[in-house]
């Protein structure tokens, strides 16, 4: 028992060594790329050595980093190279016998061939990109719920918030910038940068964290954080949002926040529930009064375009209509796709991911992705007797992608696969 305990706590404390590895070697690679090179060589021995759901947990890590985990500004990342990696390992040790999820995958990979070379010339990497990715949701929900749900939330908590540090060591040595662009605006007499943790837009970046709120406060309703932990993880994630200047992620903030009372009522814990509306009160007083330098410029921006639903969502409705517009005077594109991951309208995207997937694949590819995605989460899906808390994530996912075209992202997959275990909770 204690040759065990012991060996249970060196591989903790590898495990531990390997997370605080991985950050710096990323960080440094954008000074030599062989640091990235390192990086990548450390995930594939993760890989190789490690269980298999530890590496699963582990990529919900590093899937944050993903924006400056390359060779260089311009090459893609090197995260791409390990999803697929990793899929050929996996199907190397299933014997290249493969489920009726990953046939479902082939097919689609196949139809996006023959429909992107149509209209277009197919973009080779973003099609590889996105079957990868979806072939990937199907590994990432092999994870038990039950079993496995603490470690997969914890790591991809963990993850957001390092990346998000690891943005502050943006500088000549380390021009993270380079990666990820920063989103600069005009406030009154001066430029604010708003912050996006490492990715290139801060609307994107904030769905992650919205996402890491909730996740926190699944724990908590478990009883698997106390709630000091779960107050302590909250403070730096909302300090990001307000950092975002992102109007769609400061509303978000609704969805945490009813979340965290709703479960302080279904626990009775009045005493939780009263603090949590008293900081509340506090926090609105500060924001509102202009007190919280952090969220001044997000009130501006939601009082700036209030004219009309077009110029407060930023020009998205104009845009969807322009795009649904697009697909209702050409009804065969709108069958089968117009392919090859194409934007049109001043190389502006729908930012809208229900109708990308119609733009991109049509009615009948975009039944297809939907088939062969439920296909590949079914797995763990049960009768369950389900309440709020278990709705979460997917409604953060249904909301924020009416705003935004994750269709072609890294997170999609991980997103999902996070909303696909909470869904599957035991209350």
């Amino acid at each position: 028992m204690a040759k065990l305990q012991k060996d249970g706590a060196e591989g903790m404390r590898k495990r531990f060594f390997l997370m605080a590895l991985l950050p710096v070697l990323i960080l440094f690679g954008t000074y030599q790329a062989a640091f990235s090179v390192a990086a990548f060589v450390v995930c594939c021995f993760i890989m190789l050595v490690e269980q298999n759901h530890f590496f699963l947990c582990f990529l919900f890590y590093i899937m944050p980093m993903a924006g400056i985990f390359k060779l260089g500004p311009g090459s893609s990342s090197l995260f791409t190279y390990l999803e697929l990696l990793y899929i050929v390992w996996h199907l190397m040790r299933k014997r290249l016998w493969i489920t009726k999820g990953e046939l479902m995958a082939l097919f689609f990979a196949a139809y996006i061939v023959v429909t992107g070379n149509v209209h277009t010339s197919l973009n080779v990497v973003r099609a590889v990109k996105l079957v990868s990715n979806l072939m990937l949701l199907g590994y990432l929900t092999e994870l038990d719920p039950e079993k496995d749900h603490r470690q997969l939330f914890l790591f991809y908590v963990a993850g957001v918030i390092v990346s998000s540090l690891m943005r502050f060591a943006d500088s000549t040595a380390f021009p993270i910038a380079q990666y990820a662009a920063e989103t600069l605006e005009r406030y009154e007499d001066t430029y604010v940068v708003r912050f996006s943790g490492l990715y290139g837009d801060p609307n994107y970046y904030s769905v992650n964290v919205i996402i890491a709120m909730c996740l926190t406060l699944v724990l908590y309703k478990r009883k698997e954080l106390s709630l000091v932990q779960t107050v302590g993880l909250n403070i730096p994630l909302v300090i990001f949002v307000g950092l975002t200047g992102s109007k769609s992620g400061f509303l978000m903030l609704v969805l945490p926040l009813a979340l965290i009372m709703y479960i302080c009522v279904k626990n009775k814990n009045y005493v939780a529930l009263a603090s949590c509306i008293l900081v509340l009160a506090g926090a609105a007083f500060l924001v509102f009064s202009g007190r919280l330098a952090s969220f001044e410029y997000i009130l501006y921006r939601l009082g700036r375009n209030t004219s009309n639903a077009d110029a407060f969502t930023t020009g998205r409705i104009g845009l969807w209509r322009n795009y649904m517009q697009y697909l209702a005077e050409n009804p065969v594109w709108s069958l089968v796709g117009c392919g090859g991951m194409t934007v049109l309208f001043g190389d502006h995207g729908p930012h809208n991911t229900y109708i990308d997937l119609i733009f991109q694949f049509g009615v009948v590819g975009t039944g297809l992705y939907l088939t062969t995605m439920y296909f590949l989460i079914k797995k763990h899906s049960r009768v369950l007797s389900r309440n709020k808390v278990n709705f979460s994530i997917w409604a953060v996912v249904i909301i924020m992608y009416m705003f935004l075209s994750e269709l072609q992202s890294y997170d999609m997959a991980f997103h999902i696969a996070l909303a696909s275990t909470v869904w599957n909770l035991r209350n």
